[in-house]
C-alpha cells in the first residue's frame, strides 16, 4: 500500500486559505440576513445576527481591527440608533469610526459612512453643532473621493438641508437641497420618487421663506410625480397637496385652496380612518380657508370637528388641542362672541404653560390673540403684559432651536 505524502507548505497555505474564504463566506451571509431583519423592522432578530457577524469578523481579524469587525460594529450601531438607545449607539459608531480611519484612511468613502451615522446619533439628541460638523466632513470626503456628481454626495448635502431645518436655518437648507437636485434627477431620473420628495421639502423651505410664487410649480411638479408613482391616494401625494393647499391659501386663491384641501381629508380618511389626528389637520386646514372668506359659522364647525377628534385622541391637554382652541377662539373673536372666544384662549394658554416652552410658536399665538380680544374689551395694561410675554418667547425661539409645524394653521 502506498503511503500518503505529507502536506507540503502550499498544501497548508491552500487548506487555511480555503478556511478563511468559508469564514468570510459565513461573515457576509450573516451581515446580509442582519440587513434583512433590520430592513423588515425585526430589530433583536437584526441585532443577534450582527453580534454573531461581530464574532466571525473576530475570528477572521484576531486584533479585531479591520474592516469586517468595522462592518459588524456599524450594524449595532444602526440598530441601537434606530430604537433610542443614542448612548450605546454613540459608543458603536465611534469604535466603528475609529477602525475604519486606521485601517482605510480618513477620507475614504467607508469612514464617511462611519462619520454620517455617528452624526445622525448626535442630531437625534440635538447636538446639532457636533453633528454639522461630521456632515460637513462627510461631505469633503464624497465630493473629493466620489465626485459632486455621486449620489451619496447628494444624499449628504439633503441630510445636511434636513439639519439646516430643523434647526430653523432654512434658507440654508434650501441652499443644501437646491445643490442636491440636479444630482438625484440626473442619477435616478426625473420622474423618481426620490427626487419627489425632494421637490416637497424645496417646497416647504420656499414656504416657511414666503417664497410662495417660487413654491408653487415645485410642489406641482413634486405631485405630479407622486400621483404617477405612488397613485392618487397615497399619504405622501396627501403631505404635497396639503402643502400647496397652504400655498393657494396664502395668495387668495380660496375656492383652489378648498378643493385641494378637500381631497387632502378624503385621502387621510381612507388611509388613517375619521378619527385620526391628521384628520384633524385636514379640518383645521380647511376651517382656515373658510375663516379668511369670512364665513365664520362653516368654519367655526370644522374647527369644533377638529377640537373633537383631538381631546378623544391625544387628550384635553395635549398641545394640538390648545392650537386648535386658539383658532377657534379667534374665529369666535371675529364673529363678535368675545365671551367665547376669551374662554377659549385662557385654555389655550393654559395648556401650553404645561408644556415647559416646547411649542412657543403656538404659545406666542394665544397669547397675542388673547391681546388683542383684551384691546376690544378695554383693558390695555393686560393685553400689554401679555404682549410683552409673547415677544419674550418669540425672542428667546429665534434664538435656539425652532420647532417645526406639521400642520398648516
Amino acid at each position: 500500500m502506498r503511503r500518503r505524502r505529507p502536506f507540503t507548505s502550499f498544501g497548508i497555505l491552500l487548506c487555511l486559505f480555503m478556511a478563511g474564504c468559508a469564514q468570510e463566506v459565513q461573515w457576509r451571509d450573516t451581515l446580509a440576513g442582519g440587513d434583512q431583519a433590520l430592513k423588515a423592522g425585526r430589530y433583536d432578530e437584526a441585532q443577534q445576527l450582527f453580534f454573531k457577524a461581530q464574532q466571525r469578523a473576530q475570528r477572521l481579524e484576531p486584533d479585531q481591527d479591520g474592516p469586517y469587525m468595522a462592518a459588524s460594529v456599524d450594524r449595532l450601531c444602526h440598530v441601537a440608533y434606530v430604537q433610542g438607545r443614542y448612548e450605546e449607539a454613540q459608543q458603536l459608531c465611534q469604535q466603528a469610526l475609529d477602525i475604519r480611519e486606521k485601517t482605510v484612511g480618513p477620507v475614504h468613502p467607508d469612514t464617511a459612512s462611519s462619520l454620517t451615522h455617528l452624526a445622525n446619533v448626535h442630531q437625534a439628541q440635538r447636538r446639532y453643532s457636533k453633528a454639522e460638523v461630521l456632515l460637513k466632513r462627510v461631505l469633503t470626503i464624497r465630493t473629493e473621493a466620489l465626485g459632486p456628481g455621486n449620489p451619496d454626495t447628494a444624499n449628504t448635502l439633503v441630510q445636511l438641508g434636513d439639519l439646516y431645518r430643523e434647526v430653523g436655518r432654512t434658507d440654508q437648507a434650501r441652499a443644501m437641497y437646491l445643490r442636491a437636485l440636479p444630482v438625484l434627477e440626473q442619477t435616478l431620473g426625473n420622474g423618481h420618487s426620490r427626487v419627489a420628495a425632494l421637490l416637497h421639502l424645496i417646497g416647504e423651505t420656499h414656504v416657511a421663506l414666503g417664497a410662495y410664487d417660487q413654491a408653487r410649480p415645485i410642489l406641482q411638479r413634486a405631485l405630479a410625480i407622486r400621483e404617477k408613482v405612488l397613485g392618487p391616494d397615497h399619504l405622501a401625494v396627501a403631505a404635497t397637496l396639503n402643502l400647496l393647499g397652504m400655498v393657494l391659501t396664502t395668495e387668495g386663491l380660496y375656492e383652489a385652496a378648498e378643493s385641494v384641501h378637500q381631497r387632502v381629508l378624503e385621502i387621510v380618511e381612507r388611509q388613517k380612518g375619521t378619527q385620526d389626528p391628521s384628520v384633524a389637520a385636514s379640518l383645521s386646514n380647511l376651517a382656515r380657508v373658510y375663516e379668511l372668506q369670512g364665513l365664520y359659522s362653516k368654519s367655526e364647525l370644522y374647527h369644533r370637528q377638529a377640537l373633537d377628534i383631538r381631546e378623544r385622541v391625544l387628550g384635553p391637554r395635549h398641545p394640538q388641542v390648545a392650537r386648535t382652541l386658539t383658532s377657534l377662539a379667534g374665529v369666535c373673536q371675529a364673529d363678535g362672541r368675545l365671551s367665547e372666544a376669551q374662554e377659549q384662549y385662557q385654555r389655550a394658554i393654559q395648556i401650553y404653560e404645561t408644556t415647559k416652552g416646547q411649542y412657543q410658536a403656538g404659545h406666542a399665538k394665544a397669547l397675542k390673540g388673547y391681546a388683542s380680544l383684551l384691546k376690544r374689551r378695554q383693558k390695555p395694561d393686560e393685553a400689554e403684559r401679555l404682549e410683552e410675554r409673547a415677544k419674550v418667547i418669540l425672542s428667546q425661539l429665534a434664538g435656539g432651536t425652532r420647532e417645526r409645524t406639521v400642520e398648516l394653521e
